[in-house]
């Protein structure tokens, strides 16, 4: 486990790995992501599009990632992703693609990751990685994003078709949690 948080303003949501302590996201933008790399961590821009207006060229610049693949019905939305991805990695040729860098719905649960190439397990070995963007995010319809090498490595390793032996069980058991959670509302 890698500590960290994510950083939520009205104008953008940040993910900071490997800091220790809040951040307040009073600051400008590139303010906080400067804070973020004082401290150690990591910089990755949470689901950016038009609806935060914070991730303009400077902030792009200066993101260790971007996340790029994420569960959404929305079509325009998961092509918002990939444009901001584009515009990240003109900006900053080394920024790291990220796949769902959290998750507010539980449809979206698993659907999208980010494949991290350390070189070691550590987590300064992962910090590294994604400084240095060596990683491949994959979209739940299977689309990889990354450096060509990294996306080939990743495309010869997974198994073919979707890796889900428990589908049943893993319903029920989001359905079980959902009940739980509503009956924790009702008690409560």
């Amino acid at each position: 486990v890698i500590a960290g948080e994510e950083i939520t303003h009205y104008d953008y949501h940040l993910i900071a790995v490997g800091i220790d302590h809040r951040l307040s996201p009073a600051l400008p933008l590139t303010a906080v992501i400067a804070s973020v790399h004082d401290a150690g961590g990591v910089a990755i821009a949470a689901h950016p599009g038009r609806t935060y207006r914070g991730y303009d060229d400077a902030a792009l610049a200066r993101v260790d990632g971007a996340e790029v693949a994420r569960y959404d019905p929305r079509e325009d939305y998961r092509r918002e992703f990939v444009e901001y991805f584009e515009r990240a990695k003109r900006l900053h040729p080394g920024v790291a693609p990220i796949g769902s860098s959290d998750v507010h719905v539980s449809a979206g649960l698993g659907r999208s990751r980010t494949f991290v190439f350390a070189r070691e397990r550590t987590a300064a070995a992962v910090l590294e990685a994604i400084r240095a963007g060596r990683t491949v995010a994959i979209n739940d319809r299977g689309q990889l994003f990354g450096e060509p090498d990294l996306v080939a490595r990743v495309r010869t390793s997974m198994p073919a078709g979707r890796s889900d032996p428990h589908r049943g069980w893993r319903r029920l058991a989001v359905a079980l949690a959902w009940l739980g959670a509503a009956g924790l509302a009702v008690v409560a």
